[in-house]
This record gives structure tokens, sequence and C-alpha cells, in this order.
């Protein structure tokens, strides 16, 4: 089985005017390909070209092939020679991300490799630098195969890293008799270059020109031991934060690209494409330090009201607050239940291994009318120091939608249920962990060089909300449950009028007071630990109201939060969301960082409050979204009339 997805469309077009890049995954060996392309038309002519070198080199036959419901996927041309090859076409369910996780997370990790790689070189070569990735992503251990490499499982051999080099290392590059010009004896003989990539032979390297302004692939090579592209040299733009995560549009068809020698690469390693290095470098200047004075970030800028800090955020400020007594508590209970748990064992420092750090992370739990609930201290993993195919692999984790959440609230409006509403006690902690992990103890509970092993999931670790679902999953399904296609966390009884909906650690039941719902709590306290919280009256951020001719859903308490936030409590109400006639144009770059801050954090606000319970305000927000690039006080203006408008209705 084949897994595939391709990218988004990137903000910079490659040297080889690319736009996307294409990835096939070898579901046995995690053996991978990478192709860059001009546009999504081009994926139909690509597939083509592997299917056939597939099997014309390695005698291997496709016999599925599984991708998402991308149009570049479901078409005319693709079905129709998937169809002629007798080949499955396993498409994953709408909004259904983790059902293609081989593909999804394999494209999460050449983009996070080709941004590290790219640190201080031309963004146009994001191309080379996903192949490279790609490329040593093949010859790097991986847990879903044995820890071995994918390509000593396709190959049967060990791979050699011998000539691997950091991406971007300065070297000469020998000039050919035949290629200088007449009357040249005493001018150099190599010329400058940059490595770039690498080739099906470890001693054919690709190289990028500088002088040139292209790219060759080439075996005479003298290396130093500088590294990087120097900007102010290059004349070229650094890396930015291009969206590559979901797929983006393009028509038109796949690009070709030329050499500096007529040759094409063998099929042994088509992880790299043909040099996708050709073309000269744009005629613009290269980044320059301007003489202004950097100031502090102003969080949300000088249009917001500062909010009041209710939660410490360390350790020293928690003990130092004047409510140390009710968060020592909290954190006490937190280390009890994770002790009940069998969480984790203390143990002596062990050497060679990769101990991950940990800390508080502190919150105050409200109602749905704003009075506080509980104090509530996690302990939390810095996962950002773990490495991934070591100390985790998968790590998305579903969470209900909006629209299924208000599907079942229809249902029970429709049916006049009350829906049972349960919160699970440190869900997080029921996962259980399958690397092998050490973290230092939380801040007040260290024992000298002693660390914890632990044996479940905690807050923090990547793959502790995947473990948890995959667990919850597993205990609905033996109550006779099945996830909805349309929405993972969204279960349905194969026999009785019950659903389940699953956002974390929040649980609701919607159904009938039945023996049969009587029976499923009790299994469930059985299971986890968690707290009845009565008829749901607060999910996602909604506001439940039971009324004798439907349910009422607001989002007051987030309302009052945002208006807050933005100092616009006390502000004047309209009754339209934007003026009549208003016209707005797109600003220049020119305009303040903080600015810019200040509006799109209204927008996003804005845009959480039409996900939940505003529709009315959907043109609203999608029209003055096109501005959030660069926003001038017009642009704020609007975004606040909306604001005025939200709070009068």
């Amino acid at each position: 089985m084949i897994h595939s997805d391709l990218s988004r469309k990137f903000s910079k077009t490659s040297f080889g005017k690319s736009n996307y890049y294409l990835t096939f995954i070898d579901d046995c060996t995690r053996y991978a390909w990478i192709y860059p392309i001009h546009a999504k038309s081009g994926t139909v002519k690509v597939f083509t070209s592997f299917l056939y070198a597939h099997y014309t080199q390695d005698n291997a036959i496709i016999k599925r092939f599984r991708t998402d419901n991308g149009g570049e996927y479901v078409n005319a041309a693709m079905l129709t020679l998937l169809d002629k090859q007798g080949i499955v076409h396993d498409l994953t369910p709408a909004y259904s991300h983790e059902s293609n996780s081989v593909a999804e997370r394999y494209n999460r990790t050449i983009i996070t490799a080709a941004r590290s790689l790219l640190t201080g070189l031309p963004m146009a070569l994001w191309a080379e630098a996903s192949a490279t990735a790609v490329y040593l992503r093949n010859r790097i251990p991986n847990r879903s195969i044995g820890k071995t490499t994918p390509y000593e499982s396709r190959y049967n051999k060990k791979p050699s890293i011998n000539h691997l080099r950091p991406y971007g290392t300065k070297c000469f590059v020998h000039l050919p008799e035949e290629k200088r010009q007449p009357g040249t004896k005493l001018l150099p003989q190599a010329i400058e270059g940059y490595l770039i990539g690498y080739t099906s032979s470890d001693k054919i390297y690709r190289v990028y020109i500088l002088s040139q302004h292209k790219g060759t692939e080439t075996r005479q090579i003298h290396w130093t031991n500088k590294t990087i592209i120097p900007l102010e040299t290059t004349a070229m733009e650094p890396l930015l934060a291009e969206k590559t995560y979901r797929k983006g549009q393009g028509s038109t068809t796949t690009t070709t690209t030329t050499y500096e020698k007529d040759s094409t690469l063998p099929y042994q390693q088509p992880t790299h494409p043909p040099l996708d290095v050709t073309g000269p470098l744009p005629d613009k200047e290269g980044p320059q330090k301007s003489g202004r004075v950097t100031r502090p970030p102003t969080h949300f800028g000088r249009n917001t009201k500062e909010m009041p800090a209710e939660d410490p955020t360390t350790y020293r400020q928690a003990v130092n607050s004047p409510l140390k007594e009710r968060w020592t508590s909290a954190m006490d209970d937190e280390i009890n239940a994770l002790k009940k748990n069998n969480t984790f064992d203390v143990v002596d420092k062990p050497t060679g291994w990769n101990i991950v750090g940990s800390k508080w992370v502190f919150k105050t739990k409200k109602n749905a009318d704003g009075t506080l609930e509980r104090f509530r201290a996690q302990a939390v993993a810095q996962g950002f120091a773990k490495a991934p195919g070591f100390d985790f692999e998968d790590t998305f984790a579903p969470v209900i939608r909006y629209e299924s959440l208000r599907l079942l609230l229809a249902i029970c409006a429709r049916n006049k249920w009350r829906p049972r509403q349960f919160d699970v006690k440190s869900a997080l902690l029921y996962g259980k962990l399958k690397e092998e992990v050490y973290i230092q103890p939380p801040p007040g509970f260290s024992d000298g060089d002693k660390v914890w092993k632990l044996n479940r999931c905690i807050y923090g670790l990547k793959q502790s909300a995947n473990e948890w679902f995959a667990l919850f999953a597993k205990f609905l399904s033996s109550k006779d449950f099945t996830a909805s296609h349309q929405d993972p966390c969204m279960f349905i009884h194969n026999k009785f009028n019950c659903y389940i909906s699953l956002y974390v650690d929040d649980i609701a039941i919607y159904s009938a007071e039945t023996p049969h719902l009587t029976t499923l709590i009790k299994d469930l306290k059985k299971a986890f630990e968690i707290s009845d919280l009565g008829e749901a009256s607060f999910l996602l951020a909604l506001h439940i109201t039971y009324t004798p001719i439907g349910i009422t859903l607001t989002q007051e308490l987030y309302i009052g939060t945002i208006l807050s936030r933005f100092g616009m409590e006390n502000s004047n109400t309209v009754s339209i969301p934007l003026p009549k006639g208003i016209i707005l144009t797109k600003g220049t770059t020119e305009q303040p960082k903080e600015q810019v801050t200040t509006y799109q954090s209204m927008i996003g606000c804005l845009m959480y409050l039409v996900t939940g319970t505003r529709p009315d305000l959907v043109y609203t927000i999608s029209f003055l979204a096109q501005f959030s690039s660069c926003p001038t006080e017009e642009h704020i203006k609007a975004a606040k009339h909306v604001f005025r408008y939200v709070n009068g209705t």
C-alpha cells in the first residue's frame, strides 16, 4: 500500500517553478519519495510515472493507494488510471486527518526539517531542502518498522552516511577544460558553490552555483569548513512562515526544468526529483537592517485593555501569591493523582537518555456564569525537547466539531432530552505510554538526582492526547458504540438511541433516561475517575439553556471576555455589523507591527464566535479577514464596529 499527500501551496515559488510537493510512502518499509510540482493538475502525471517506475525497477505492484478526498486525487483521470491498473483507492473520510496519518504526519516532519535546513538560505530552495529532508529520513531509524531504517527495509542493506555534510556547506566545483573560456589558463579552475542536496550516488552531490544562478550535479568537489550561503551575497529573502500543512489550489501543468548537463536520475533513488534550481535570482536587494530602535512587544497592541493576571505562570509566583494554600493544595492533589494511577517511578538518572523537563501550569476553572469552580494545577512535561521517532510517533487527537455538537443538541431538542455532562479527572494520565521516557520532577517535588520514569502519559507529552483518545474509543467500542465516519469524536450506539461526544476530557451523553443510560454511566465511573456535572450547561464555550420549546445556545461569557480584552465592554451598540456602503482597501507594509497583531487578534476572536453561535457574521468576518496582512486605522475601526454590533446583540 502507498500513502500519499499533497502539500499546501508554498508562499514562495521554487527556483524550478514548483509550488507544491507530492509525497509517496510505502506502508511496509516507510520508504518515501517526494516530487515538487507546479500545480495540482500535475498529480496524475507524477503518479503515473511513479507507478510504472515502481513496477519496472522493483517488479512491485501497488495494490492500495491511500489518500484524502482532495481534487487532485478524486478526478476522472486518476480514477480511470486506478481502475485500469486494478488499484484500490482507499479514500479517507472528510475532515478526518488521522485516517491518513502516515502521510499527514510525514508532511509535517518534512516541512519542519526543511525549515531548519533553510535557516539563512533563500526560501526559494524549499524544494531542494524538502527533498534532502526525505533523503535523510529514509536513512534514519523508524520505530514503526522495528527501529531499522526505511532504506535498509527496502534494499536489505545498511545505508552509507559517510558522504553526508551540513546543508549549505561551501565548496569549490571543478570546471572541466571543455567549459573554460579560451585564453583563461591562468584563471581559477574551480567555481564557488553550496551543497543543496544528494543523488542516488553517494559520490555525486547537488550544488548551487551562486555566480551562475543555477544548480548542477557533480562529483568533482573540494569541500571547505564554511556553511550557509550569506544572504547579503545571494540577495534573497530568508525563510518566511509558509503555510504548508493543508492543501492549496492551483491549475495548469507540471513544470519542466533544465540542467547544466542533460541527465536524469535512476529510479533507485527517486526521493530527489530532477534538480529544482534553475533560472536567475530575483532582482531585489537583500534585507537591510534599519536604524529603528526595537521595542518589546505590546502583546495585543495599543488598542487593547490590559487584563489582570489572575493565574500564576510559574511555581514561584504560585507559592508567593495570596492564594498560596489553595495552589499548594492543588499541586498536592495532582501529585497524589499521578501516584494513584502509577504514572511514574522514581529512579536514578540514566546515562545517555534525553531527560525531558517539566513545569507547573496553574488555572482557575470557572462555571458558565463566571463564578469560581476550583483551582487546578497540572504537572506538564516540556514535550518540545522530545525527539520524533524515538520519544513519540503519532500525536494527532481529534475533538468534537461544532457542527456535530449542534447536531446532537438538535436531536436532544427534538426528543426533549437533557444531555448529561461529565469531566474526566486527569484524563490524559489514562493513556499508556509505549516509549521509554524520563522527565525531571516538577518544581517543589524534586528529589536530588532522581528522575521520573513514566509509565503513563502526562500532560505536555506530544502523544498523550492521542493515547487517551485511543483508550477511550476502545472502551466505547467494547460497549457497542461506533465512531461516526464524519466526526471520530461522535460515538453512536449500534442498538440504543444514544450518542456520546468527547472534547479532550469533557464527555457528554445524549440520550433519554433509560436503564441503558444508568448502566453506561456506572461503567464509565468504574473505568475512569469522572465527575458527574449533571445536565450539560457549558460545552465548548457554549452556554446551553433549556426552554419548553427547545434549546438555546449563547456565548455570553466569551463575548464579555473578548469585549473586555479589547476595551469595548462599554462601547455604544449598533444595529448592523458594518456601516452601509463601506469601502476598504489593503494597506501597506509600513503599518506598525502592533497594529497588525491587534487586528489579527480581533478577527481571530470573532472567527471563533462565528463558528460557535453567530453565523450572521460569516460574510462580515470573511470580508475583514482579507486585510489581515496590512490593516490600517480604517480596518481597525471596521473591526471595532463589529464588536459594537456584537455588544448590542
